[in-house]
């Protein structure tokens, strides 16, 4: 450190407090990174001792999370550091917070959990240096920056955490101490180096990591010559989007298991996912529609409503991100939702009709009906997923409302229409249809497509149950007798080899929610992405739920309510396949409960 004439008369001053050794800042470094350094080479055992010189409390949260959660005073800080300009050189190392949960890193902004609330370290780096750094403390870097060396976050000979709150130096675990003297550390965390990130793009990895580099100046950023209408966003807001881009990413391709339910909580990300991610960024509009079209059927939580739209659109709702890089990232990905159609539509003038070159495969009706605006209307009038529209449409029970679609499928019976049951009947019992359906069919196949014909023939009674706009859940069933007939007779649905359904789609069949779908696709027992339609049969067949069995129960007579099952269940033993899942086996359960559970 360099001593000035100005700073050997501060330091002499004798109304300004000073650590017996000066500090100087080191590029890169945070204000938690040099008080623990400052603590540790002046011979103190905690942080808040320094703290405490200058008014600070001993309970304040020495971490980059705590710095920008409490926007912690560091009040005469600079002098006490001994820096040549007192406080004016560390301002530039506070963290604003703002009521929306950002917080102002390096002049960047950023979700609040993008700050961990623990240590990091490069072994190798922190080797060369001799400090840490405040980038290692974003959570979705894994990686040192500069080298590409993965960060070590706990002790590798005793596995705790490492922290901010105990110095003992910050090359030492603070826990692993010699027997005879507790202030003496003896596990160097350098001497265990870690291996490489691994990435294809250095280019566009360097490129994600410069927008929250503190090495890398807000001016330097101009280099990158992103595309114009991406120039004015915040560094911050472009990182925070490309680590979800990159989320989705890891989860698709299967290194991801946790899903998050929080905006801000994005969690590390591969370095790969990073650059691929930044890579679409930098070849904005292009490229990153083009990822975004492989990404659209990925299920992660939350979504939307609308199971069908984009996985990456429900982050955008975030309040974090500015209200036109909503717009221009909306766009993007609804150009990639209605890529590549399989038919095209004639002009409004022309009489021409579709030529059918080529025999069109499932697939390709699929990706049609998913871009038709009529065929979507569809799903949110009736609640039934795309997949068995569209078997309704081949079955020709029901007629497709696309103009063009329907040359391909033909003439219908029935339209969704005529099945309006306006008669209200007061009954023990009521179930909604979705809910006797699914408690009267666990088979192999589709069984909605021939329900709704026999009911649009008549053949099936139901009530009104509320004004719901969705038919599906708008009518129930009384009288239980006909359904068990119809299902003794059809024991088997159509489709029960069909082509890989969605997330969504598969929770429509299962009569789950889209968060227990999320949670059954975290803990592997159903796939990520697009599923094989038999892997869900396959899961219908060996598992159950408590709804199911209490609708069960309730064709049979027994006022029951999932709450209630689960606790029986519980205390019979019979516990969830996994902790954080409600379903257990089908078999076990039905063993359980026996003549209760009879389905006819």
């Amino acid at each position: 450190m360099t001593v000035t004439r100005e700073t050997a008369l501060r330091r002499l001053d004798g109304s300004r407090k000073s650590l017996a050794v000066a500090v100087d800042l080191r590029p890169g470094e945070g204000i938690p990174d040099v008080l623990l350094r400052a603590t540790a080479v002046n011979g103190f055992q905690f942080p808040y001792q320094i703290v405490q010189l200058i008014g600070g409390r001993r309970e304040q949260r020495f971490s980059h999370f705590g710095s920008g959660k409490w926007s912690l005073s560091y009040e005469g800080l600079g002098d006490l550091l001994g820096l040549p300009h007192g406080d004016a050189d560390i301002q530039p190392l506070l963290y604003g917070f703002s009521a929306k949960q950002q917080v102002t890193f390096f002049g960047r902004n950023l979700p609040l959990k993008q700050l961990i609330g623990h240590r990091r370290v490069a072994p190798a780096s922190l080797r060369t240096l001799g400090y840490q750094k405040a980038v290692w403390h974003i959570s979705s870097l894994t990686f040192d920056p500069k080298s590409y060396e993965l960060l070590l976050d706990h002790c590798p000979v005793c596995e705790t955490r490492l922290n901010f709150l105990v110095a003992r130096g910050i090359s030492f675990c603070h826990r692993c101490v010699d027997a005879d003297n507790p202030m003496r550390p003896v596990v160097d965390l350098r001497e265990f180096p870690q291996g490489r990130a691994q990435f294809d793009d250095e280019e566009a990895l360097r490129f994600a990591t410069d927008l929250v580099n503190p090495e890398t100046s807000l001016a330097d950023l101009a280099k990158w010559n992103i595309h114009p209408s991406l120039r004015d966003t915040d560094p911050g807001h472009l990182f925070e989007f490309m680590a979800q881009v990159a989320r989705a990413i890891d989860f698709r391709d299967g290194r991801c298991g946790a899903l998050e339910a929080k905006f801000s909580s994005v969690g590390e990300v591969s370095a790969d996912a990073l650059s691929r991610s930044a890579r679409a960024i930098l070849g904005w509009p292009d490229a990153f529609v083009e990822l975004a079209e492989s990404l659209k059927d990925t299920w992660f939580f939350p979504r939307t409503k609308d199971f069908y739209s984009h996985p990456l659109r429900v982050r955008l709702a975030s309040p974090f991100y500015a209200k036109g890089f909503r717009k221009l990232v909306t766009s993007a990905l609804k150009l990639s939702e209605k890529s590549t159609p399989i038919l095209r539509r004639p002009k409004e003038n022309s009489a021409a009709a579709i030529v059918h070159d080529v025999q069109q495969t499932w697939e390709d009706n699929f990706r049609f009906a998913r871009a038709s605006k009529s065929v979507r209307q569809q799903v949110e009038q009736t609640g039934l997923p795309i997949n068995t529209l569209l078997l309704c449409y081949s079955r020709k029970g029901f007629e497709c409302p696309d103009t063009i679609m329907r040359r391909t499928f033909g003439p219908a019976v029935h339209t969704f229409a005529t099945i309006n049951p306006t008669r209200r009947t007061r009954g023990r019992y009521v179930l909604s249809l979705r809910d006797i359906v699914a408690a009267l069919f666990s088979g192999a196949g589709n069984p909605w497509p021939s329900v709704l014909e026999a009911i649009a023939q008549d053949r099936l009674p139901l009530v009104k149950l509320s004004q719901q706009p969705c038919l599906i859940d708008s009518v129930g069933v009384v009288d239980f007798k006909p359904l068990k007939n119809f299902f003794r007779e059809n024991p088997v649905g159509c489709d029960q080899d069909g082509p890989p359904i969605i997330g969504g789609e598969a929770g429509f069949h299962l009569n789950c929610s889209i968060v227990q779908i999320s949670n059954l696709v975290a803990a592997r027992l159903l796939p990520s992405g697009k599923m094989p339609i038999s892997e869900v049969w396959a899961f219908r067949r060996s598992y159950i739920s408590p709804k199911e069995i209490a609708c069960r129960l309730l064709m049979n007579g027994e006022f029951a309510r999932p709450n209630i099952v689960g606790a029986e269940l519980n205390e019979g033993g019979i516990k969830p396949i996994v902790d954080s899942v409600f379903v257990r086996s089908r078999s076990t359960v039905e063993e359980f409960y026996g003549e209760r559970l009879r389905q006819f």
